[in-house]
């Protein structure tokens, strides 16, 4: 599901293997595997941010990468779908 979808992808609170889904769809994009860069969304800020802080590492991770400007969190559904409406993936560039 992840190489299929380019368009981005959401995630929900979970566990480990979200957390492994988060950072599989983070190594495509670090690498253009698919010479797409796909947004990447949270939902549930403070879940992501304290409870289960994947997106500080995240963060951390995409430093001077495409895909850094492609990640983003909501705590609205609505605001999801509209972000995801609006933000396309961007052609894969590889850095020097």
């Amino acid at each position: 599901m992840l190489a299929i979808a380019n368009r981005g992808i959401i995630f929900a609170p979970g566990s480990a293997g979200t957390v492994q889904e988060i950072f599989m769809e983070a190594t495509q994009n670090h690498y253009g595997v698919f010479q797409l860069v796909s947004p990447m969304v949270f939902f549930g800020t403070d879940y992501w941010q304290a409870t289960l802080p994947a997106l500080p590492l995240l963060r951390q991770l995409a430093t001077n990468r495409q895909y850094a400007q492609l990640i983003a969190t909501f705590d609205d559904p609505h605001a999801i779908v509209a972000y995801l409406l609006t933000t396309a993936p961007i052609v894969y560039t590889p850095t020097a």
